[in-house]
């Protein structure tokens, strides 16, 4: 918050929640379900202790009153390849890679984290639609230093938002699986970052991983 100056959002990554197919399972309200009939037997997969597939995860219990246990792994693609594997139920990954995997039926997806369904893949519920306050998707945001002249913030928030809302600019990022970002003035882009901080922290807190690197 003090060391960076927010220039434009570029762009969402929508993540997916995915399960192994022999999980009996075909939706957000199923896997709900079979989380409390079967406490203890689920376990989800992250890139990393505190990395977003993990905060994800513990997001969802809270949500739900489900019960997983987390499983890190160095990298989304032994996560991946231990999901396909059936040594893990559940994970949370970002779209770009995991679509392929899902268009190839090596993993069934129940939702996106998104409120709204995706253009990449709009067969796919949004999360929202059985869990309504599930509504998140990381973001990647252009900065600078704190004490970078306002004249530089203003042309390089010109400049980045009117590419980002150019036909190539949206197709670009949308053929990627992300979501264009809107053209949010630098100001309220900075609030906007104090919200994440603050929300996010409070997962954290509650996941019981604060101060883990």
């Amino acid at each position: 918050m003090k060391d960076f100056q927010p220039i434009a959002m570029l762009a969402h990554i929508p993540f997916l929640l995915v399960v192994n197919n022999d999980l009996p399972v075909k939706s957000v309200a199923e896997l709900i379900k079979y989380a409390k009939d079967n406490p203890g037997k689920l376990s989800f997969g992250s890139g990393g202790v505190g990395a977003s597939h993990h905060l994800y995860g513990e997001l969802f219990k809270t949500l739900t009153g489900t019960e997983m246990t987390h499983v890190p792994y160095k990298g989304t693609v032994p996560a991946l390849n231990d999901l396909i594997a059936g040594h893990i139920q559940v994970l949370f990954a970002d779209s770009p890679p995991m679509l392929p995997q899902i268009k190839s039926g090596k993993v069934r997806a129940l939702g996106v984290t998104t409120g709204k369904r995706i253009p990449a893949a709009p067969d796919i519920p949004a999360i929202a639609e059985t869990v309504p306050s599930f509504d998140s998707a990381p973001w990647q945001m252009l900065a600078a230093p704190s004490g970078t002249p306002a004249l530089v913030i203003d042309v390089l928030h010109t400049e980045m938002t009117a590419y980002v809302a150019s036909p190539e600019g949206q197709r670009k990022l949308m053929d990627m699986g992300l979501l264009p970002g809107a053209p949010t003035p630098p100001a309220e882009l900075a609030k906007f970052v104090a919200k994440e901080v603050d929300a996010w922290g409070q997962v954290v807190q509650k996941a019981g991983i604060a101060g883990i690197e």
